[in-house]
């Protein structure tokens, strides 16, 4: 909706005349009906004005967003596992996530979440829904029951752990929306860290790719699982190996 338009709407329902709105504002009614047809744009000190005499706050004449409510069914609810699957996350507001974040968050007992602290910039909130939980903000920690609450800089490094004998379930509320990149970030962490450990596993006894514990292999069957990509190194060294000399 247009801001002139707004204007109109919240005038018609105040039951004011563009004459009499223009008097607590101040300015001629020429004018307020020219910004409701949108034939010109008001000052920032206009504009004040007429949020005062219509009783409403700048900020709402000044959004532009639809403010129609965003339902998320529990049927639709965005539904992540963490760690080892064990740990379910609900996302209870609706995706893409705009300035708050809500997130249900149910831990089997003995588990944390996460297994190391993180860290993320704004504010986070948490309440015990059910369970006793173990709060770690920092080198505090905190001990939550059913129906405590918790709220920390998220700046400072944090996990929480489960220690009570039951399920536990939190409500937890970021501003600005932070737990879905969490996860991700997680997963491409373990994508980054694969590489590396595949290319310290290529070097033999000797410390060289293909070196003499490369060579033992041949003669007896390894069973273990290797990678595809060590398979490919000992193919091509067996391929490089000089051919032994034909019987003359």
């Amino acid at each position: 909706m247009s801001l002139g338009k707004k204007i109109e709407d919240l005038r018609r329902k105040r039951g004011l005349t563009t004459r009499e709105l223009a008097a607590g504002v101040q300015v001629t009614s020429s004018l307020i009906s020219q910004i409701e047809h949108g034939k010109t744009s008001p000052s920032l000190d206009t504009l004040r004005r007429i949020a005062k005499t219509l009783g409403v706050p700048l900020i709402y004449l000044l959004l532009e967003d639809d403010l129609e409510p965003q339902v998320v069914h529990k049927r639709d609810r965005h539904v992540i596992h963490l760690e080892d699957s064990q740990l379910k996350a609900s996302f209870l507001s609706p995706l893409p996530p705009q300035g708050l974040e809500l997130v249900l968050l149910e831990l089997p007992p003995g588990k944390v979440a996460w297994t190391k602290s993180r860290s993320h910039e704004g504010q986070e909130c948490r309440f015990v829904i059910k369970g006793t939980i173990r709060a770690y903000y920092g080198e505090k920690t905190y001990l939550l029951e059913e129906g405590d609450s918790i709220l920390w800089d998220g700046t400072v490094p944090h996990r929480i752990e489960n220690v009570g004998d039951s399920d536990a379930q939190l409500l937890i509320a970021l501003t600005p929306p932070g737990y879905l990149p969490l996860e991700h970030s997680e997963e491409l962490e373990a994508g980054e860290r694969m590489p590396r450990k595949g290319k310290q596993r290529r070097k033999g006894a000797s410390g060289q790719a293909g070196g003499r514990a490369g060579r033992s292999s041949r003669s007896k069957p390894d069973t273990s699982v290797r990678h595809p990509a060590h398979r490919g190194v000992e193919a091509r060294t067996r391929d490089a190996s000089p051919a032994p000399p034909s019987a003359s």
